[in-house]
């Protein structure tokens, strides 16, 4: 259960959350607000069905946040973050149907290795498209060209 929690109640949470500042809207808040509180569940003596449908909740919304920025602007960046929300709804899907924790450490690894390569390629792109600083007139490392005086 420890896995869960930490890769969709903690890390989820904070990636959903991100993905729904940056999206806009009300609805978007759903996704960090599901898995936030599932992750939270998961810590009480609740029976384990609420928190596994509030993830799979959290999750799905996560995946429609990222059709809405798909929407705005396709990249392989989205593809990979995408594809790691989709590892995550397929974890969360499982555990609900009762596979063993464990069985999901296949799922729960894509989902962390897919959003942050894709959180990096969108790093790279958006550094690569910020314009060059311009470069000093003169070394720093240098020495000073000497200064002559009249005589």
């Amino acid at each position: 259960m420890h896995g869960v929690l930490l890769v969709l109640g903690f890390a989820g949470t904070l990636v959903a959350l991100e993905r729904a500042v940056a999206l806009g809207g009300r609805w978007p808040c759903l996704a960090p607000g599901a898995l936030g509180a599932g992750g939270l569940l998961l810590l009480t003596p609740l029976d384990l069905a609420v928190p596994r449908l509030l993830l799979v909740a959290g999750t799905a919304v996560l995946v429609a946040l990222y059709v809405g920025f798909w929407r705005r602007q396709p990249s392989a960046a989205l593809v990979a973050q995408a594809a790691g929300a989709v590892s995550g709804l397929g974890a969360a899907l499982l555990w609900l149907g009762g596979l063993d924790v464990p069985r999901l450490l296949p799922w729960l690894a894509a989902f962390l290795v897919l959003t942050i390569a894709g959180e990096r390629l969108e790093l790279a792109r958006v550094a690569l498209l910020a314009p060059a600083p311009n470069p000093p007139s003169w070394p720093a490392s240098a020495p000073s060209p000497p200064v002559s005086s009249p005589p």
